[in-house]
């Protein structure tokens, strides 16, 4: 008669896990040489070039304390432009605004007086239109002189006033 026989293979829990462990202790021991190994290189390579740019190395550092002074003096003229410009911009176009204004009534008063004297001499010898008072062209020629005055006053003006703030200032100025 034939019996069967079972083999069963039993494994112990902690057997297993501590198989697991070892495997996985093992796999780590060899990551980390690797990263030991490649550490190991990078440090050589960078102790070569160190060692091959060296004296690049010691002029460069040499500069660095000139260089500082430097950028330091640049720092503090660039916060000298700054507050100057600070100071001067406002006043700046302030004088733009006048003038323009000025320039504009100027503009104004001179082509109403050109339409004044145009139409006038139109009308003086074309005798089929209507006669205009000669009077109230010669009042807008005269308008646009005193516009022309008042702009020639204004930037003269300005000029007596930037020549004064100039002389007042005892320091540096850059605008």
């Amino acid at each position: 008669m034939y019996t069967p026989v079972y083999l069963a293979v039993t494994v112990d829990l902690m057997d297993l896990l501590l198989g697991l462990l070892l495997l996985s202790g093992t796999i780590a021991l060899i990551a980390l040489a690797v990263l030991m190994f490649r550490t190991a290189q990078t440090l050589k390579e960078t102790s070569s070039l160190i060692k091959e740019n060296r004296p690049a190395l010691k002029s460069t550092v040499d500069q660095l304390p000139e260089l500082l002074d430097k950028v330091d003096d640049i720092v503090e003229d660039v916060s000298y432009i700054t507050q100057q410009a600070g100071e001067s911009v406002p006043a700046i176009i302030e004088d733009v605004e006048t003038i323009t204004g000025a320039s504009a009534d100027l503009v104004d008063t001179v082509s109403t007086a050109t339409v004044g004297i145009v139409d006038s001499l139109s009308s003086f010898f074309s005798r089929k239109g209507k006669h205009k008072s000669s009077k109230n062209t010669v009042q807008q020629i005269f308008a646009a002189v005193n516009a022309a005055k008042k702009v020639v006053t204004i930037i003269q003006d300005k000029s007596e006033k930037s020549k004064r703030k100039k002389s007042k200032k005892n320091k540096k100025t850059l605008f």
